[in-house]
């Protein structure tokens, strides 16, 4: 896409795949950049012909700019669904209310695209996981292939959405690093790691993330 020097959000056909023509909602930082929603507001469903082609083009990384999604012509009601997961994420006192989701529960499931807000984003903290590994005595071929398994996934961060379920998951370091309150979009698959306790034997891994603004106008 051309570079247009300003945000921007439009109802389009998708033009990613010829069979599909289905209606969608575009949207470019101006920069050159672009993402496919289904809809628009929580929980920001990005089109599949979009996701489809970004795993296909993978090797190439993003931009720090193109971290950024300031989505327009937000209603009302979907500010509040972000204000809700914006209040549910708070740290300190964590609502008795939030669900953590198990990767365990979606090794099967693929890829899933969540959009809510960050409660905690702990910098290095798959060191953590490494220890728990190496005292399970799984040895240096376990460790490798959680390495393997992790690559550059070196941080943690949790994700709370509006429908109060929380998402912990392992992220590449990258910048701008997301900070606690940040609305974000986040693409995440679970993946089971051999040698981890009984029911904590998966993690979910952040594929690629967006940090959302929005602007009511």
């Amino acid at each position: 896409m051309e570079p247009i020097g300003r945000p921007a959000t439009w109802e389009t056909r998708c033009f990613l795949n010829p069979s599909c023509n289905a209606a969608v909602w575009a949207h470019t930082n101006g920069n050159g950049d672009f993402v496919l929603f289904d809809s628009i507001g929580p929980p920001w469903p990005i089109h599949r012909c979009y996701l489809q082609a970004q795993r296909q083009a993978n090797t190439t990384p993003q931009s720090s700019s193109s971290r950024f999604v300031c989505v327009r012509r937000a209603t009302s009601d979907q500010i509040q669904r972000i204000e809700r997961a914006r209040a549910a994420s708070a740290p300190l006192p964590q609502s008795p209310t939030i669900k953590r989701i198990m990767a365990a529960d979606h090794l099967q499931a693929g890829e899933i695209a969540i959009m809510g807000c960050v409660q905690d984003y702990l910098p290095g903290h798959a060191s953590s996981l490494l220890d728990t590994l190496r005292r399970s005595g799984v040895g240096t071929i376990g460790e490798q292939y959680l390495l393997n398994e992790l690559g550059n996934r070196l941080d943690q961060i949790t994700i709370v959405t509006d429908k109060l379920e929380s998402y912990t998951a392992f992220i590449a370091p990258d910048e701008p690093q997301p900070a606690p309150k940040d609305m974000i979009m986040a693409r995440l698959r679970g993946r089971e790691i051999l040698g981890l306790p009984k029911g904590k034997n998966a993690v979910f891994l952040c594929d690629d993330f967006w940090i959302i603004r929005v602007d009511p106008d």
